[in-house]
């Protein structure tokens, strides 16, 4: 058997030039349809040769690309030639003749310089992906050593590295033999945390949030289990965790023990915020905040926010301990002060509640807690002075691309809050909220997304007027149905005609979020709502609103303009809104 060694193997994983039009003419009766297409499409765009000589250069260069092409796709002994064809035109002449593709007769993972242990040296043996009768890729040749020594290192090889790769080939029955030489290195195990670390976190925290055991095989996961953990809450302008370049001999095993670094850096310990927003149906509101990062150094964060607007007026403070109890496990207490005038209600409270937040999956968040609130309230009911405690299990599921900006993807939030008021009415209840939302790209590079959402709320076992007021549901505004007041949507006091809340809800948006250029979008939405007297959601009074929209897109979120109006308007209800606030409507 003639055999032969085929070195292009090497390079053939290289991108190729793209092109729409090709001057060098490609002669070939056995090209199929789609190798033809490939290689025209690889073809650089190059001037019209003005000389035979020109012509030539550009032929051999085109040469050079269909060889490479027919390599790729495993086709290692083709017939190329070049040439000028006659005449004025000079034009660049490619005569190829493909032959038959390449198979992989053979794939072996050899180890010249050392060897894993019997038993993981099996594992890997077939981990390169690639079988016996595949056609001969160049890229899935090189990638099959990637795989190999993927695979190595998650068994505990972290020093893996490829040395020369032997590549046989017979011309004769169009096949390749591929033999990956590795050196595998000791096997590693996780030693002790080690850490460099001049700010205030604790060891004893990291030390919770660390998914490494000592004397644990190493495995590469673990690792960036961990670097993620350490990046998460965004206290650090450096977080990594990594293994020591050098280690110990278990006298045991013989395996390799490597401590792990753990290297910080924090960021600014304070943030200041100031942001707000306008609208014709809830007046201006200012709202500025301070964080406080790593209070007690576990990783927590202190938060105060003042609001000053025309219908609310809020101070709070909130202190997040995300890993309090263990990973995952974290723990929110909070206390605010809020005062609101609207056209439903007044009513001014202290609310002080906390809760344990799990994550143990970063697309699902659980709270189970509670809050108690002392209020003094005044509606079109009367007025009242209410304590109010209330339990809290909620869920959140995200599935959506960002956060701030959400493209594809959908997430959905449900909560249901069972709750005691008393005072000068009394009164049990469960109230329930869920809302789903989801987001679809239509276009390319997500130019155009379709968005909707759907809200549904309700209260069991109390009458709307044994409610207190925050406890009522209430629809109209930018969060709600846009084109109407704040709180026009839903059952009014018959003396006065103004909003007294139902005990149920219903409402939904779709929008049209249309990327112009840059940081520009336009929206086109329609709203719907309604609010029923009843425990059961009532379609019996949905209301309408449509607008247009812009939004210029920023690092904390798009800004968002919006105006609308509402459909089959009623006396007393205005013609538009319009709404200016920071963040998707949704």
């Amino acid at each position: 058997m003639n055999r032969f060694m085929i070195s292009v193997l090497c390079l053939c994983a290289t991108a190729f030039p793209a092109a729409f039009a090709t001057p060098a003419m490609i002669i070939s009766d056995d090209l199929p349809d789609p190798l033809r297409a490939q290689i025209e499409s690889a073809l650089a765009d190059e001037d019209t040769p003005q000389s035979a000589f020109e012509a030539r250069r550009q032929a051999r260069r085109a040469a050079e690309t269909v060889r490479a092409v027919l390599n790729a796709e495993g086709y290692y002994d083709p017939e190329i030639d070049f040439a000028v064809e006659p005449g004025p035109d000079f034009k660049p002449l490619v005569r190829v003749t493909s032959g038959r593709p390449f198979t992989i007769s053979d794939v072996k993972v050899l180890y010249p310089d050392s060897e894993p242990l019997s038993a993981d040296a099996i594992a890997v043996a077939n981990a390169h992906g690639i079988t016996v009768g595949d056609r001969a890729k160049s890229a899935a040749v090189i990638s099959g050593e990637g795989d190999v020594l993927k695979a190595l290192r998650g068994l505990g090889y972290p020093d893996a590295r490829a040395l020369d790769r032997i590549v046989r080939g017979d011309r004769d029955s169009a096949e390749i033999a591929v033999s990956y030489q590795i050196a595998s290195g000791p096997r590693v195990r996780f030693g002790d945390l080690v850490f460099d670390n001049n700010g205030r976190t604790q060891n004893a925290y990291l030390r919770k949030i660390s998914p490494v055991e000592a004397g644990a095989i190493y495995d590469p996961e673990v690792l960036a289990i961990f670097n993620a953990r350490l990046n998460e809450n965004r206290l650090y302008s450096l977080a990594t965790a990594q293994l020591a370049d050098s280690g110990r001999v278990d006298p045991e095993t013989g395996d390799e023990i490597r401590d792990v670094v753990v290297r910080l850096e924090d960021r600014p310990r304070h943030t200041l915020r100031l942001g707000g927003s306008f609208s014709t149906a809830e007046g201006v509101s200012v709202r500025a905040g301070w964080t406080r990062r790593n209070m007690t150094g576990r990783g927590d964060t202190f938060d105060a926010t003042l609001e000053i607007g025309t219908l609310q007026r809020d101070a709070t403070l909130i202190w997040r301990q995300p890993n309090r109890f263990a990973y995952g496990y974290g723990l929110t207490l909070n206390v605010s002060f809020e005062d609101e005038t609207t056209d439903a209600f007044d009513r001014r409270a202290l609310v002080a509640g906390g809760w344990l937040s799990i994550t143990d999956n970063p697309k699902r968040v659980i709270n189970l807690g509670g809050e108690v609130e002392i209020t003094q309230e005044e509606d079109a009911l009367g007025s009242r002075d209410l304590q109010v405690v209330s339990g809290l299990a909620s869920i959140r599921l995200d599935h959506a691309n960002s956060a701030l900006n959400a493209t594809e993807g959908w997430r959905a939030d449900v909560s249901i809050s069972p709750t005691y008021a008393f005072g000068d009415t009394s009164a049990p209840y469960v109230r329930t909220l869920g809302q789903v939302s989801a987001f679809q790209p239509v276009l390319k590079d997500a130019k155009l997304v379709l968005a909707g959402r759907v809200r549904v709320g309700a209260v069991i076992g109390a009458d709307t007027v044994d409610l207190p007021v925050s406890d009522r549901f209430f629809a109209g505004g930018g969060g709600s149905v846009r084109g109407f007041e704040f709180q026009g949507i839903g059952p009014r006091d018959v003396a006065t005609n103004t909003p007294v809340g139902g005990q149920s809800l219903i409402d939904g948006s779709f929008e049209m979020r249309y990327r112009l250029r840059g940081q520009l979008g336009l929206v086109g939405f329609i709203d719907a709502g309604s609010v029923g007297t009843e425990a059961t959601p009532s379609f019996d009074d949905v209301r309408y609103g449509v607008g247009l929209g812009v939004r210029y897109d920023t690092v904390v979120g798009p800004i968002r303009f919006d105006v609308a109006t509402p459909l089959e308007r009623r006396d007393g209800e205005d013609p538009v809104q319009v709404y200016i606030s920071i963040g998707q409507a949704f």
